[in-house]
């Protein structure tokens, strides 16, 4: 075991670093500049700490190996478990991801408790000595090693290693050539972001059916991410996120505006539910940076950068965190491979730092050349993974199986292999279609499926659009008139057995007509769907043909698949279907002469 390792940063890499140091070292001194009181609290270093953060299923996996119960602290102190399949309402291209149990998980809460919890958890090891409020001003160093830190009082502290984790405004460039030591090349890819963010109180009917919200930008016409996620003392950790983007909202008024354009209404839904806790904050971030320390023909032993030091993220992709605790455990392995913080182990560990970086680098600046005002060193083959990367995610909205595989690789627990298995390529290309192509009206009336003005005008037309249904045989409805597939529904009334008609959204499923009672979100049953429980026999009106149909109500496996099927044609029925306590009832409408009797 070494004598003495250093790190500079308390950041969650630097604290990542510390805890696999301990392992090595006798004495692990983390040194930070900033004050570190034990309250929750941003602090100058990490001026985004107040906006929302994701450590990903990767990076809460690797901590839990490193901190045995580090899951279990997160949610004792207030965090909120979210299985990114099932519990996270996530749209984008104007429709809503159907809910599928992944066990892909991270845990929500706010980055300063983070902190603080891995904090307390480090400084309780035994070699880790935690020194606040120092600056490091320089290395120290030999002809082929650095040997240590001076500090801004002048002290010195001599180590073995020093892992330099002081984030992408670090001065590892400068403190190299001070030794004589080349400077890694650099890569800046220039987004221009802005978050503006703003907290609220929570309570726990405020999202029925789900425990955040992600609402995806379509580019390049949209630019603006909005996230609701829970964090501790039963808040909402609300962030716009922009690129490219001019001013923040920085007031209430314009932070609601700002919610309210974004593509899918579900936060501007929930602001209106919940009470404000704190005024919008801002801040800005220019660019994704990388330092190249592994092209360097010569590195110093007893150095490595860790962290945003070596790669900085567009932050939405949610990488940095998780990144860190990978090169940390990076770090780690190479220490268990060459025993003491020679060059060839630096070496080796730039190789393997790089590669925790590559994927997600690859991601974030992939989705952040969709923009064409994105600057920068452009990656060959941009533009035809961001073609594949739509069609996947589009297919992945109807096809479960495709969720969990992409969301899997987002949160770097499957490997980015398993997108180009030829299975998966071909349902991408199979299944990839935008909804709504092809009439501009029917497009926009889907995106705007959710929106309270379009269910009030649903409701208050109802009887007029009846009539004009059964009147012309079902050619004339107003969702028929903008271009969207319906049919009038005649039922027999279960208790007077009277004819009545419906105008309905239908869905083909082969030869059959599927129909969903979502009736836009209320509480009850609508009636047509108990008359045809009671009475199957029905009769479908499409473009003016008649078709006598059977019902049958989808159940179990069955109504997933049809649910899965019909709501990229209406979005709002995911809406819809949270917003009730009811399972919404999904039928198959099997035309007479197709229906096989059992």
């Amino acid at each position: 075991m070494g004598k003495t390792a250093v790190v500079i940063g308390a950041s969650v890499a630097g604290l990542a670093a510390a805890r696999v140091l301990s392992d090595h070292y006798g004495s692990v001194v983390v040194l930070e500049r900033d004050e570190l009181p034990d309250i929750i609290a941003p602090r100058r270093g990490v001026p985004q700490s107040a906006h929302s953060h994701v450590l990903l299923a990767a990076g809460l996996r690797e901590f839990e190996r490193l901190l045995p119960g580090f899951r279990e602290d997160l949610i004792a102190a207030g965090g909120t478990a979210i299985d990114v399949g099932s519990e996270l309402h996530l749209s984008r291209y104007q429709r809503v991801w159907p809910p599928v149990r992944s066990g892909v998980e991270f845990v929500s809460l706010s980055r300063p408790m983070l902190e603080l919890i891995l904090r307390q958890r480090v400084a309780k090891l035994p070699p880790v000595l935690i020194r606040a409020d120092v600056a490091v001003t320089a290395l120290t160093g030999a002809a082929d090693a650095v040997t240590g830190v001076r500090l801004a009082t002048g002290e010195c502290i001599e180590a073995e290693l020093v892992v330099d984790c002081t984030g992408r405004a670090g001065r590892s460039d400068r403190w190299l050539t001070e030794l004589g030591w080349p400077a890694p090349e650099q890569a800046d890819v220039r987004i221009g972001l802005g978050y503006a963010t703003r907290v609220f109180r929570r309570g726990p009917d405020d999202l029925p059916g789900w425990k955040g919200i992600v609402t995806l930008p379509e580019p390049p016409h949209e630019s603006m991410v909005g996230v609701a996620f829970p964090i501790e003392d039963d808040r909402w950790l609300v962030s716009l996120i922009g690129l490219h983007a001019g001013d923040l909202p920085e007031d209430a008024a314009s932070f609601s505006a700002a919610a309210r354009a974004l593509p899918h209404p579900a936060i501007a839904e929930l602001l209106d539910r919940v009470p404000p806790v704190t005024e919008p904050v801002t801040a800005r971030l220019r660019s994704n940076h990388r330092r190249l320390f592994e092209r360097l023909d010569r590195v110093p032993a007893g150095y490595a950068a860790l962290g945003d030091a070596i790669c900085s993220f567009n932050p939405f992709y949610g990488h940095g965190m998780t990144v860190g605790v990978q090169q940390a455990a990076a770090l780690g392995a190479a220490l268990e491979r060459h025993g003491r913080a020679s060059a060839e182990l630096v070496r080796d560990y730039y190789r393997a730092a790089a590669e925790v970086a590559d994927t997600p680098w690859q991601m974030a600046v992939d989705g952040d050349f969709a923009y064409p005002k994105t600057t920068g060193p452009r990656p060959r083959g941009v533009g035809l993974r961001n073609l594949f990367a739509t069609r996947l995610m589009l297919a992945s909205q109807v096809r479960p199986d495709l969720k969990l595989t992409f969301f899997g690789v987002l949160h770097l627990v499957v490997p980015p292999e398993e997108l180009m298995r030829p299975r998966v390529v071909l349902e991408a290309l199979r299944y990839g279609r935008r909804p709504g192509r092809g009439n501009p009206l029917a497009s926009f009336i889907r995106q705007h499926s959710s929106r309270r003005w379009l269910k009030a005008f649903g409701l208050a037309t109802a009887p007029a659009d009846r009539l004009a249904g059964r009147v012309s045989h079902g050619r004339i409805t107003s969702l028929g008139l903008v271009g969207l597939p319906s049919l009038m529904l005649t039922t027999t009334g279960r208790r007077t057995g009277r004819r009545r008609c419906q105008p309905l959204l239908y869905t083909r499923d082969g030869d059959e007509y599927v129909v969903a009672g979502t009736n836009w979100g209320r509480p009850a049953q609508p009636g047509w769907s108990a008359n045809l429980l009671a009475r199957p026999s029905a009769l479908a009106e499409v473009r003016g043909r008649r078709i006598p149909v059977r019902a049958e109500l989808a159940e179990g496996a069955e109504r997933e698949r049809l649910w899965r099927l019909i709501t990229p044609g209406w979005p709002a029925y995911q809406t819809y279907a949270a917003a009730t306590k009811r399972e919404v009832r999904v039928f198959r409408l099997i035309p007479l002469d197709k229906y096989a009797k059992p």
